[in-house]
């Protein structure tokens, strides 16, 4: 499995944490095994962000 972003990759993510994203981190004792990325928008949004 490759673990790299391309530039593309790398500016979308950083355009869209600047936005409405967010990299949620893993706290100690948490059943999770990653980090995740989530983005926050309202109903009205939804089209433009497709």
């Amino acid at each position: 499995m490759l673990n790299t972003l391309t530039s593309i990759q790398q500016n979308i993510l950083i355009a869209s944490i600047m936005g409405d994203g967010e990299i949620t981190k893993i706290y100690k004792n948490s059943r999770r095994k990653n980090h995740s990325y989530r983005e926050h928008y309202g109903e009205f949004q939804e089209e433009y962000r497709k």
